[in-house]
């Protein structure tokens, strides 16, 4: 809604109070030229090419620094605005090289867009252009100022927008102007580089020729690509992607807009993330193994031998000795198709994408009844909170645009940012206001002290909660007091109360957890003790973030045992065997770990995996591949070969995400579309095509080769209303709603056994990310390995100095259940007992060191 109306070459233009005029004008399409302005930094109204006439004002306003007023008349293309302008660009030009030939952004240089228009056919100056030389030998200024970014400082205009967009919208400090005058350089500080997650953006932002990326640069005219949308693959944020092709090769990767989510930027994991589809892993026709070696077959042989094998096996076990595995990066139409072969075709519902956990992959029932996590939250909404509480959660790695998203939060307005950890992370350093440090796996102690601590708030003010007396009291007797948590947990009780402090005067909170918690073996007690936060304060919603990019997806369209498509019970499946004509299992199917565990004891045969390598994920590797290797007969359908496809009997080639077009859902539980970018390469075929393959050969045709058949089909078991074709998804998707359940009106008990030390293994083994990696996939791009090249064993500088290693050591890593060898990477604020290997890099997998029946994953360390 409108607060009033200014005008603008004549017409009439609305206006929300606070606009600023360039604003007014571009929702209405009325074009202004800008340099140094961009949506999400604060207008400065340093290049002066957006000067505008208003009358009654006496001298040209910069647009986009004067905030429209009532009644306003602004004239943007006046003769006098037009002779300022051309002023602006002589000026702009009197040392910019008239390079646009050889320049890597022609035909989308917004100078040139700009001189175009208007720029004169001559210049005033004859003295020579001022210039730059990388060193007195070199005749070209082209600098590396990062793994990726290479600088051009005599094409730059000066606008500050990329150093300005570090400092303001990413709250990073890697990149600066140093000099005055014609002789300011834009580069990192001396001795660094530019390497902040975000840093692509600079290139993309950049509205000259000044900043490129080596993986774009001189590849291709920009004129001869064509541009395709997906949702990035490597994170559950959701991000939408444009992917611009030259000959059926992707050359490149920007941020495509979606206010919605990823609000004009991308991390640099899914900038560069995109060279996976050419990586040397790609497995490039189908494989059958025979003489105990895998060699290339045809489809016809493969599809046939998997017949063959698949019909002998079911004959003697029926369904019951089947399962099947899907990956959490799978679209929806895939991991749709994939159940519903295993279900309809195969007969069994043993079926599961949790691969992660070591216990209990489905929530407790004490936790669904109260509906915990079930709230419906938006990015919108994390910018609206006063606090933002994360827990277990590296979000800066895990979720890197969440994580930018909170940080707008904290610039707008002021937000406050509480972090719980394990250990130190990127965003505790530029963004929190606390930062609080816990014992590993004490997440349930912490939260225990602070509800104790928000309990004694609540005393102070009891008007505003919602809870009787009678149930705080009674939690109270039976649990631990803030100070004793405190103990426990390893966080200062005075530190517990200034959190519970903030929280209880706190209007609107969001309270986010990541990874620690998702694969903590107390997850449900985690998840009733942040339930009893909520309950303890005014308003508060809690997001789980999911591991990988469409785990929402998997969970709601039937990849876990006991629900089908839609979170519908299986008992309930008389609707959907009419819609797949024919019966579905009534056996009660088991999930990851019941799989593994009916391999080993010879009640399961055979198994179908695909778009996973659960060797490679599953904690204790080992004995995954131990276990997998008793199968009579295991079909991988994957784009790479992986641990898990070497062992295989049968490979079927699958088309990359980025090759197949398709729906996924983010961590909001928005269903966006994902075009493919690019043709099958080599011999692989899209996902729904080889499920159709299979269920063709196995007996059952469905009639459904192409995403697009099966959205049509698995739409009608979601509530509401979707397009009829993923084509018609808009730009923003379509928002999930979860079926949010009120919460009881009490606090639950909350049930906690602290792990037990070990002398003999006295490290605590910590997982998480390298530096611009997330998964297993990114070790496929080489983007992104120059950022971070090989694998580490992070300690601290007191664990080092007693082992007697420096950074670039090699140390074994050894735990009860397997070893392995890296090089030491000392980090600073790391505590003393623990180690953080990250599981990016195939060389060093930490899930080698993990015992399924561990709550605590503990190694010790030798030097080598």
């Amino acid at each position: 809604m409108a607060d009033f109306e200014i005008t603008i070459d004549g017409q009439q233009v609305p206006v929300t109070k606070g606009q600023t005029v360039l604003e007014a004008a571009q929702a209405v399409g009325i074009e202004i030229p800008h340099f140094c302005w961009h949506r999400h930094l604060v207008p400065v109204g340093a290049c002066r090419i957006c000067l505008v006439e208003i009358e009654k004002f006496p001298k040209l306003q910069p647009a986009c620094a004067t905030v429209a007023g009532e009644g306003m008349v602004v004239h943007t293309d006046s003769p006098q605005v037009i002779k300022a302008r051309q002023g602006v660009l002589e000026f702009l030009l009197a040392n910019h090289p008239l390079d646009c030939p050889t320049c890597d952004q022609g035909g989308e240089c917004e100078l040139q867009d700009v001189a175009f228009k208007y720029g004169l056919d001559y210049s005033r100056h004859q003295e020579p252009k001022h210039r730059f030389l990388v060193g007195p030998e070199s005749t070209f200024d082209d600098l590396r100022i990062g793994p990726e970014i290479i600088r051009s400082q005599n094409r730059c205009i000066h606008c500050y927008r990329c150093v300005r967009l570090v400092n303001e919208a990413f709250m990073e400090d890697d990149l600066g102007a140093y000099q005055r005058g014609c002789h300011t350089e834009i580069k990192p500080p001396p001795g660094g580089e530019i390497r902040n997650l975000y840093s692509g953006n600079l290139v993309q932002n950049c509205p000259v020729g000044a900043l490129t990326s080596s993986d774009w640069r001189y590849q291709v005219r920009v004129w001869l690509t064509k541009q395709a949308q997906v949702i990035c693959p490597h994170c559950p944020d959701g991000c939408n992607l444009k992917l611009w092709t030259y000959h059926n090769r992707i050359l490149r990767a920007t941020a495509a807009g979606n206010d919605f989510v990823n609000d004009g930027f991308i991390c640099d994991v899914g900038r560069y993330g995109y060279q996976f589809a050419t990586s040397p892993d790609r497995i490039k026709q189908p494989m059958i193994r025979k003489a105990g070696e895998l060699v290339e077959a045809t489809w016809t042989e493969a599809l046939e031998y998997i017949k063959s094998q698949t019909n002998t096996l079911k004959s003697k076990l029926s369904g019951s000795g089947f399962f099947g595995l899907v990956g959490e990066s799978s679209t929806n139409e895939e991991i749709y198709a994939f159940g519903r072969l295993l279900r309809r075709v195969i007969g069994t519902n043993n079926i599961d994408h949790r691969l992660g956990r070591k216990r209990k992959l489905s929530l407790g029932r004490q936790v669904v009844e109260r509906g915990i996590g079930s709230d419906t939250i938006e990015y919108a909404d994390i910018e609206k909170a006063d606090v933002i509480l994360v827990i277990g959660s590296d979000l800066h790695a895990e979720n890197p645009i969440t994580a930018l998203r909170v940080k707008k939060a904290i610039r707008q307005h002021g937000a406050r940012l509480i972090l719980a950890n394990p250990r130190p992370t990127p965003l505790g350093i530029r963004a929190a206001q606390v930062e609080v440090i816990y014992k590993p796996a004490t997440e349930v102690m912490f939260l225990l002290g602070l509800i104790a601590a928000l309990i004694s708030e609540a005393g102070k003010k009891p008007e505003a909660i919602d809870l009787e007396a009678s149930p705080i009291e009674e939690f109270r007797s039976k649990h631990e007091s803030s100070g004793q948590a405190a103990a426990i947990c390893g966080v200062a009780a005075a530190t517990l109360e200034k959190i519970a402090a903030t929280l209880s005067n706190a209007e609107n909170i969001v309270i986010l957890t990541g990874r620690e918690v998702e694969q903590h073996p107390y997850r449900d007690s985690i998840y009733l003790a942040i339930g009893n936060l909520q309950s303890l304060c005014r308003s508060a919603c809690f997001a789980p973030m999911p591991t990988d990019s469409n785990s929402r997806g998997a969970s709601l369209f039937g990849a876990e045992p006991d629900l089908l498509p839609g979170g519908v019970s299986v008992d309930d499946k008389a609707g959907y065997e009419d819609t797949w004509k024919g019966p579905i299992s009534e056996m009660v199917g088991k999930d990851t770990i019941g799989i593994l565990d009916a391999i080993a004891e010879d009640e399961i045969e055979c198994g179908f995996i695909f778009n996973t390598d659960p060797i490679r994920v599953f904690p204790d590797g080992n004995q995954v591949k131990s276990i997998l290797e008793g199968l009579k007969l295991l079909v991988v359908i994957d784009s790479f070969m992986n641990d898990t496809a070497r062992i295989a009997d049968v490979i079927l080639p699958l088309s990359s995400s980025l090759e197949t077009e398709g729906t996924v859902v983010n961590w909001e539980g928005r269903l966006q579309y994902s075009q493919a970018a690019i043709a099958p390469l080599f011999e692989s075929k899209p996902g729904c095509e080889i499920i159709e393959l299979l269920a063709d050969h196995l007996g059952v045709k469905f009639n459904q080769p192409t995403p697009t058949d099966v959205y049509r089909e698995m739409i009608q078991f979601l509530n509401g209303e979707m397009p009829a074709q993923t084509q018609a998804i808009g730009r923003e998707g379509v928002l999930i709603k979860s079926t949010e359940k009120k919460a009881v009106p009490d606090l639950a008990d909350i049930k906690y056994t602290p792990y037990s030390e070990d002398n003999q293994y006295p490290f605590v083994l910590l997982v998480g990310n390298a530096d611009h990696h997330r998964g297993t996939l990114s070790e496929k791009n080489d983007s992104l390995m120059k950022f971070t090249s090989e694998p580490f064993v992070g300690i601290n500088a007191a664990e080092a100095d007693k082992l007697i290693v420096a950074n670039g050591d090699l140390v074994r890593v050894e735990s009860r259940y397997g070893k392995v060898v890296g090089k030491v990477t000392i980090l600073k604020g790391f505590a003393d007992g623990q180690v953080l290997v990250p599981d990016n890099f195939i060389e060093l997998c930490p899930n080698l060191l993990m015992g399924r029946q561990e709550k605590v994953d503990l190694v010790k360390l030798t030097k080598m």
